[in-house]
């Protein structure tokens, strides 16, 4: 934290002292990322908190071999074998120090990390095996060796949880930031609580009542579902995404260099249950999403209207119009690697949920063209909408009226919103704030742009051409460069090398 708190320090000096607006504008996204990470290891705390955060990060650590795995060359690398090795050891010193904080009563637990760590052990002995099949008998019989290690300190977790044991209250809490300075210090939002929960209240509201419309038109299909092989069902995806690229030339203009589609493996599905964007990596090649289609030993898959509707309207918010196209395009500035420092996860996910409700502006050709109705297309996309908007409003009041009143307005809510559409709301859950706040953030930012721009698809376009920025740093940038007359030439040339 201490290194961090540094980092920030410099990043703020650098920006005192910039000499571009270019190197303003990339320290001030710097500064915003490294707040980000000191909350997260300040106040969110997740490896004293929760149980399940040490699961989370032995499949991240093994996720690049799940990746590079799939490429038979690179299962036969030395080297990739030995990262393997070494990786297999980090995931059990990770989970000796939860051991510890188990052992000690210091670390909460909940009812899914046995089945959690269960699901972990089965996903990283289907990673490994074809690790193992590659390498000679040496290395082999490491990988082995410490696979067994980790599939059995893993076992002493779920022992350990299923024991009856008493949680000790860790010293003095630490005290949460206020609302508004965490809007302010790590999201960039210089706007009052009153304000957002407003932003959220009308939103919301404008999506009620858009769902009770389509309730009372009475036109929700009733399709038959289909049985479809697990190939099938990712060829329409591909298709559905390719029809997507074509549809939405109008309102982002000419589409990035297409992603694959590729069936989720059992440690991507751990880590997301639905779909994982995964961007162009070193030596990995192409960007690719991959889609959990369940287990892969089911060899049909029974697809109903309201699930293709789901998967047409995740396709939007990942690939396009959503995080492959603000990636791929920001890519082309000629930052690098250091845009993975400067990412900005309201940036990111405030334009991929405004991309599912760019679908709602061409949803009568999308509804041909996906083959998914009318209207179960518009519905999902307004459910999605409105639960990021609702996980918002009740963070906001909550913050200010306190629990009672938040469950209160989200019973009323959930009154006014048509059945059954508000038990598949409340079935998906609520995501965190960020995607909420992104949401209206990036629409009130593309209105300050759109005040430049007329035309919806430049705005887009030149709002997307800056990558996953914070959306006023994102905004102020792509002025910037068009007032400079930058086109497609990288402005990280500008950057000092002492500031690079």
């Amino acid at each position: 934290m201490e290194s961090l708190r540094s980092h920030r320090r410099e990043a703020v000096a650098l920006k005192e002292t910039a000499s571009s607006p270019v190197d303003r504008i990339v320290c001030s996204a710097l500064e915003r990322a490294l707040s980000e990470q000191l909350y997260r290891a300040e106040v969110l705390r997740p490896y004293e908190r929760q149980a399940m955060a040490y699961l989370r990060l032995i499949a991240l650590g093994l996720l690049p071999f799940d990746l590079f795995g799939r490429d038979r060359e690179k299962r036969h690398d030395k080297d990739h074998q030995q990262l393997l090795i070494g990786r297999l050891h980090d995931g059990l010193n990770w989970l000796a120090y939860a051991r510890v904080r188990l052992d000690e009563g210091l670390l909460p637990t909940t009812p899914e990390l046995i089945p959690g760590a269960t699901r972990l052990q089965q996903a990283i002995l289907e990673l490994v095996e074809p690790w193992a099949e590659a390498a000679e008998l040496g290395v082999q019989a490491q990988i082995r060796e410490a696979v067994e290690r980790l599939i059995s300190a893993l076992d002493e977790l779920k022992a350990i949880v299923a024991r009856p044991r008493t949680v000790q209250t860790q010293g003095a809490k630490q005290p949460s930031p206020d609302p508004e300075t965490l809007l302010r210090d790590v999201f960039g939002l210089n706007q009052p609580l009153g304000w957002l929960t407003e932003q959220f209240c009308a939103r919301a509201e404008a999506s009620v009542r858009a769902l009770k419309a389509l309730a009372e038109a009475g036109d929700a299909s009733n399709s038959t579902p289909v049985s479809l092989s697990r190939e099938g069902l990712t060829q329409r995806l591909l298709s559905a995404y390719y029809e997507l690229r074509l549809t939405m030339i109008p309102l982002i203009g000419d589409p990035a260099a297409p992603a694959k589609i590729e069936p989720s493996s059992s440690l991507a599905a751990f880590l997301a249950p639905d779909a994982l964007y995964v961007g162009k990596l070193m030596g990995l090649g192409d960007a690719r999403l991959l889609v959990d289609l369940g287990p892969s030993h089911s060899s049909e898959i029974c697809l109903s209207v309201r699930s293709w509707a789901y998967l047409c309207v995740l396709l939007a918010h990942e690939l396009c119009p959503g995080h492959h196209e603000h990636v791929v395009r920001g890519d082309a500035l000629g930052f690098g690697w250091a845009m993975d420092v400067l990412e900005s996860s309201v940036g990111l996910e405030g334009w991929g949920t405004y991309a599912e409700t760019l679908l709602l502006s061409a949803a009568e050709a999308l509804s041909a063209n996906l083959q998914v109705p009318y209207s179960d297309l518009v519905i999902t996309a307004h459910l999605q909408r409105l639960r990021r908007l609702l996980s918002g409003l009740l963070w906001c009041v909550r913050n200010t009226q306190g629990q009672a009143a938040a469950r209160r307005m989200l019973d009323d809510f959930m009154r006014r919103i048509p059945q059954p559409e508000a038990a598949r709301l409340q079935r998906w859950g609520w995501p965190v704030l960020h995607y909420g706040v992104g949401l209206v953030w990036t629409e009130e930012a593309l209105s300050q742009l759109g005040r430049t721009l007329t035309d919806r698809s430049a705005c887009h376009a030149l709002y997307l051409s800056v990558g996953p920025l914070p959306p006023d740093l994102a905004v102020e940038l792509s002025l910037h460069l068009r007032a400079s007359g930058v086109g497609s030439a990288p402005p990280a040339r500008q950057i000092s090398e002492r500031r690079s």
